[in-house]
């Protein structure tokens, strides 16, 4: 089943330096083991911590460099739009992601191909924009 959310806009200008912001920010909350996780954007685990998957770190990291303002769930940040998905869909990540890893979107990267490729997937994506010459 292929998912687009190409009609959920976030409304973040898509930038250089907001992507690389986002990007960069994203890798930081997943460098700790810890903070990562599978099959939601988010969730608590057993002690209360919240753990991310790829694009949930992506949409956490909008909302904390404040360019994306929370929802009404319950986690900071969250929203109802799937904005995390849309987030990584504006900013190319699935598009990368495809290309790198034989057909597999970012959330499937993360969630079947384990916590050290989620952050090879962030690591090369960021490279690659870094090398980009964008209006």
């Amino acid at each position: 089943m292929s998912i687009t959310f190409e009609k959920v806009k976030t409304g973040i200008p898509m930038t250089k330096e907001n992507i690389l912001g986002i990007l960069g920010r994203a890798r930081a909350i997943l460098s700790n083991p810890d903070n990562w996780g599978t099959a939601d954007l988010r969730r608590s685990n057993v002690s209360g911590k919240t753990q991310y998957c790829v694009l949930g770190a992506i949409e956490q990291a909008a909302y904390d460099l404040g360019l994306k303002t929370p929802g009404p769930a319950a986690f900071k940040g969250m929203s109802d739009d799937f904005s995390g998905y849309a987030l990584g869909e504006e900013i190319s990540l699935y598009e990368y992601s495809k290309k790198k890893y034989n057909g597999l979107n970012p959330f499937q990267v993360n969630d079947t191909r384990g916590y050290e490729k989620t952050l090879e997937l962030l690591d090369g994506y960021i490279d690659e924009v870094q090398s980009r010459e964008m209006a």
